[in-house]
């Protein structure tokens, strides 16, 4: 069985959750019927420190909230010593990762899947804590947080979100005293699920035993965020918004009433429904380039070529993998994961709808005849090179 979102807010619903909860309070839902045996264990471990090890830039060791130097243990081309690492945690502390989705594939395509159906980034951190007598670190994150009990238990103080504090600085080293009592306060058990919006002080220790926690956080843009992409379209103007401040509103003495007129009319054109559906597509343009896509025989399928597709060839497109086009005057243009774009005729355009719209496989003689079946082929061949379609069976010969 997959994990899905269903299963991460169970026995809530997403859009219970939405509605009730998101980005107005903590959530802890506890002794639920849930498994994540699809999603990670404790008998993964070893192997999952196996994968990343290369790669220890995405590793961190705490001890008490203090980061220790990588040089502590990664040695040479930045690869995690596992010796010198584990010989760290046996006094206590917490081994981090960081992006997970990236090197478990259960993992990632969990991220994927949310990714889709929520259409912003979605990322997953490992922690695994060894018991220690550090005392409690009171911290609140930048970002909203989920974090999915795995293995062990730890203890939870979380404290009442906070209100006008700073999002790009989170909370380190809180005053205890200062936060009053904490809402929750409790031991958490394998399948428990706690989610903290931005702004929530919390303190998490463990005195015995071992604990494993995945955190999931999640990074929707907020409305300055569309308001910046609004003025990317005025970066190559010289008037309105791209013009520059009159020198008379520039002095201490200057003309604000007239400035201020002049401002509220430029933000009304900002405000056009033309300017924002610019700034959705550069938010969706900026999103795509990060998805990563799932590692499915794409490079195989690239390297044999475009040959054995035929008309009967079943295709997909790739799990959890959002299409982003558009169509012009005169031409179509197809957003690619990682970045970059395909740009065709406008006659392509039926055919890339009826692939955006497609739900599960479909066979490339399919598409609609406004292309003819060695047109179908060779755009299928395209798609399938720069990683947005995928064969989903062999290619079966009819003559």
């Amino acid at each position: 069985m997959t994990f899905t979102i269903d299963h991460l807010f169970a026995p809530l619903t997403l859009d219970e959750f939405v509605a009730n909860y998101w980005q107005k309070e903590p959530v802890v839902l506890r002794d639920r019927k849930v498994s994540h045996s699809t999603l990670f264990t404790l008998d993964d471990i070893d192997d999952f420190i196996e994968r990343t090890a290369p790669s220890g830039k995405e590793y961190d060791f705490f001890t008490a909230g203090t980061a220790v130097k990588r040089d502590a243990f990664c040695g040479h081309g930045d690869h995690v010593e596992i010796g010198k690492l584990f010989s760290l945690f046996d006094d206590g502390g917490t081994v981090h990762v960081t992006n997970v989705q990236k090197y478990w594939p259960p993992v990632g395509a969990f991220c994927r899947s949310v990714q889709k159906q929520l259409g912003c980034n979605f990322e997953a951190d490992f922690w695994l804590t060894n018991a220690n007598q550090f005392p409690a670190y009171y911290h609140y994150d930048g970002h909203d947080v989920f974090a999915l009990q795995i293995f062990g238990s730890k203890r939870w103080r979380i404290w009442n979100t906070l209100t006008n504090v700073p999002r790009s600085n989170s909370g380190n080293n809180l005053d205890e005293q200062s936060l009053g009592e904490p809402i929750y306060e409790f031991d958490t058990k394998p399948g428990d699920l706690i989610y903290l919006p931005w702004g929530t002080p919390h303190a998490v220790t463990i005195r015995e035993g071992y604990s494993l926690h995945l955190g999931f956080g999640i990074h929707p843009p907020t409305w300055a965020d569309m308001i910046m992409n609004m003025l990317d379209r005025y970066d190559d103007q010289r008037e309105g918004l791209g013009g520059y401040v009159p020198f008379a509103a520039l002095r201490n003495e200057g003309d604000l009433e007239f400035a201020q007129e002049s401002l509220v009319e430029m933000v009304k054109e900002l405000a056009s429904k033309e300017a924002v559906g610019d700034a959705f597509n550069v938010y969706r343009s900026k999103f795509l380039e990060t998805v990563r896509t799932a590692n499915d025989e794409h490079v195989r399928l690239q390297i044999l070529g475009r040959s054995d597709l035929r008309s009967d060839t079943l295709v997909s497109l790739r799990q959890n993998l959002p299409m982003v086009w558009k169509v012009n005057d005169r031409t179509v243009s197809l957003q690619v994961p990682g970045g970059g774009t395909i740009e065709g005729p406008r006659q392509l355009a039926p055919a890339v709808r009826y692939i955006a719209e497609s739900d599960g496989s479909f066979k490339i003689g399919s598409l609609p005849d406004t292309l003819d079946d060695r047109a179908k082929a060779y755009f299928v061949g395209m798609l399938i090179d720069r990683g947005l379609l995928t064969v989903t069976t062999p290619t079966v010969h009819t003559y």
